[in-house]
């Protein structure tokens, strides 16, 4: 059984793509952005270059609870979404600030359903998506304990790839400057201040 509302979704979707001479794309991530900002393809370029031969822009809405303040009073499901996403991150954090790492990250999953299962159970009786999470409280339960959990997982592999993006951008630096004749200590003082890094960090890539 799909839980979703469809003219709930048609609604959102009508509102939100009317305007046909923009591409437009919802965000409700975890790093701080304002209310609308705009991704470029030609961003991605290795080369930056002024006037790009192929362009493709999407002007991105932040939904996360606080933001966009007209569109989430024109639009009642999307607000009490972002509130439920809201609230499922917030009791995710607690769950994570009453364990240690080890003990989060082998009970993840649980801990992760039962900080969802609060927020669904608290927006029933605030009233908020209830009629759809009364109807669908164990599916939303399990699809939701999903998101998050893969969510989480992705972060982690986000945070790890740039971590070894970042070791290999200065080992290169050093490389680098090693094979212009610079001597190891103003490579140190080059990298800790381009990389934020303190001298024991610095040395370590020497």
């Amino acid at each position: 059984m799909k839980i979703e509302n469809k003219n709930n979704k048609d609604t959102v979707f009508r509102r939100l793509f009317s305007d046909r001479k923009r591409l437009l794309e919802l965000y409700n991530g975890t790093a701080p952005l304002p209310d609308q900002f705009e991704y470029r393809l030609s961003d991605l370029f290795f080369k930056e270059t002024a006037n790009p031969s192929l362009e493709l822009k999407a002007t991105v809405l932040n939904v996360n609870e606080g933001h966009n303040k007209e569109l989430m009073e024109s639009c009642k499901t999307l607000n009490e979404y972002s509130i439920f996403v809201s609230k499922v991150r917030k009791y995710t954090q607690e769950a994570k600030s009453m364990h240690t790492a080890k003990e989060y990250q082998s009970n993840k999953k649980d801990l992760i359903k039962e900080a969802v299962t609060r927020a669904i159970d608290e927006c029933i009786s605030e009233n908020i998506l209830k009629d759809f999470f009364t109807s669908n409280r164990e599916e939303a339960i399990d699809m939701s304990t999903l998101e998050c959990t893969a969510e989480e997982y992705y972060q982690v592999v986000a945070d790890e790839n740039y971590d070894k993006g970042l070791s290999q951008g200065i080992l290169g630096a050093v490389n680098l400057l090693r094979s212009m004749g610079i001597n190891d200590e103003t490579i140190i003082q080059k990298i800790m201040a381009e990389y934020n890094l303190s001298r024991d960090e610095a040395r370590k890539y020497l």
